[in-house]
């Protein structure tokens, strides 16, 4: 609408509103992500290290075993149930010391005494353990440069180091004690003389569980905000916060090949999501947004149980964050039915990849699953016979240990978007000697009499070059 103006020949246009439309409509706040005092979550700490959407599996139980014989009762079925559950005030690890800083565990070690050291770019600060002795040259999954490189160094060198490097940052993983708390080393030979570990607790807990015992006890070492992607292990773990917070997201195996996609029993990365939680890649691993997990803080004193093949994806949210985890050997233990279809893959791959080769796995699964693999089997040999007795074994694995499945089905699960080359973990990857480089050309800028006596001009030449 144009008004008049009382002065001047002209019109204006009066200003539009820039406010609210009503006085009274409320302010909008920046959006802020939401912080969980009670769970441990403290202002000041790095964001997650994972999408939102990831995390609406809520939060994992705390319960405190020794207040009563009820949560005593409640955390033993938890962990007989193959669920996560973090116990507090089980003084399994005496976390209260002042022995636990850098110093004090540098002096308990040995010089000679090596420990697996993980090395990463601080801009990614990130860890992944690649197995050297699948990464074999020529094969499909071969990973040319690894994402963080392996190092060995003594206790005294990894304080130093973590200090003192600014590019890099690192992660220790090191064995301390054996099958039966045997010390390895002398951090581990300190553990026991000083009884920082409740012995007598953890026996009780192995012959409540059915575990024969510890099989070993590893020290683990993380700076600030450093991330060990989403893994899972063939084995139960307690992992014993000693110093500082961690921030873990938990995935059930159920949802392994449903969009997790782990990588294949042969790969280098064995173990591993191949999904970067950071940033998804939706057209790669177009199933991912369809899994939830559960995630919670874990404080020191805290203890938290990650049954077998649960996927961990953990974040350092202090300086210098130290855990003790222990590791059980699950031989009594009954399977829980969540982790079957992992456990029966990884046998699958096993088997038909030693005797058909990686490379003609995926091939084989999918044709077995379409029943079409009697068109590529010659039964008048051995081989055919081999590949008869193999397809067989395929389907009565997978009958035998999923009872009332589709065969079929879950053959196609295990073969979706997996057991394929992955020479997208070497595209920024640059092969020293490649003979298809562009040259450099330079301008040849030699005189005639330098053309005709170079030795007299040796030297000018050379500083040239």
């Amino acid at each position: 609408m144009l008004v008049s103006c009382s002065k001047g020949k002209g019109r204006v246009i009066p200003r539009k509103r820039t406010g609210s439309a009503h006085p009274n409509a409320p302010v909008r706040l920046a959006s802020k992500p939401q912080i969980n005092l009670e769970q441990g979550e403290l202002p000041d700490d790095p964001p997650p290290r994972f999408q939102e959407h990831s995390v609406s599996g809520g939060w994992v139980e705390r319960i405190s075993p020794k207040t009563s014989q009820q949560s005593e009762f409640d955390a033993g079925r938890k962990i007989r149930e193959s669920e996560p559950v973090i116990l507090c005030d089980t003084k399994l690890v005496e976390s209260q010391s002042e022995a636990w800083n850098a110093e004090h565990l540098g002096k308990k070690a040995s010089e000679s005494e090596k420990v697996p050291v993980l090395c990463s770019d601080h801009r990614k600060n990130r860890f992944f353990r690649c197995d050297v002795r699948k990464n074999a040259y020529g094969s499909g999954y071969h990973v040319r440069e690894p994402k963080t490189q392996q190092m060995q160094m003594a206790m005294t060198e990894f304080i130093d180091c973590s200090t003192a490097w600014k590019k890099w940052t690192l992660y220790m993983e090191a064995p301390v004690l054996g099958n039966n708390f045997e010390a390895i080393n002398g951090v581990g030979r300190w553990l026991m003389d000083q009884q920082l570990i409740d012995v007598e607790w953890m026996e009780s807990l192995c012959a409540d569980q059915k575990w024969p015992s510890v099989d070993h006890v590893s020290l683990d070492i993380l700076s600030k905000n450093g991330l060990l992607p989403a893994s899972y292990e063939c084995h139960d773990r307690l992992i014993a916060q000693v110093s500082g917070r961690r921030r873990i997201l938990l995935f059930n195996p159920r949802d392994a090949f449903e969009g997790i996609y782990p990588f294949p029993l042969h790969h280098p990365y064995d173990r591993y999501s191949m999904v970067d939680f950071e940033q998804i890649d939706e057209q790669m691993w177009p199933n991912f947004h369809k899994v939830k997990g559960a995630q919670c803080i874990l404080q020191p004193g805290e203890v938290l149980f990650v049954p077998q093949f649960w996927f961990a994806h953990s974040q350092s949210l202090d300086d210098f964050n130290t855990s003790l985890t222990f590791h059980f050997d699950p031989c009594s233990r009954l399977r829980a039915e969540d982790c079957i279809l992992l456990q029966v893959s990884r046998l699958l791959e096993q088997r038909v990849g030693e005797q058909e080769g990686i490379e003609s796995m995926r091939k084989w699964l999918l044709e077995i699953a379409d029943r079409s693999e009697s068109k590529r089997i010659d039964l008048g040999t051995v081989q055919g016979y081999k590949q008869i007795q193999m397809c067989m074994m395929v389907r009565d694995e997978i009958e035998l240990n999923l009872e009332g499945s589709n065969w079929q089905e879950l053959l196609r699960k295990i073969c979706d978007d997996r057991l394929l080359p992955t020479p997208w973990l070497n595209k920024d990857f640059r092969e020293p000697l490649y003979l298809h480089d562009k040259p450099i050309w330079r301008e040849d800028t030699r005189t005639e009499e330098q053309i005709k006596y170079p030795e007299l001009f040796r030297h000018k030449l050379e500083g040239r070059a």
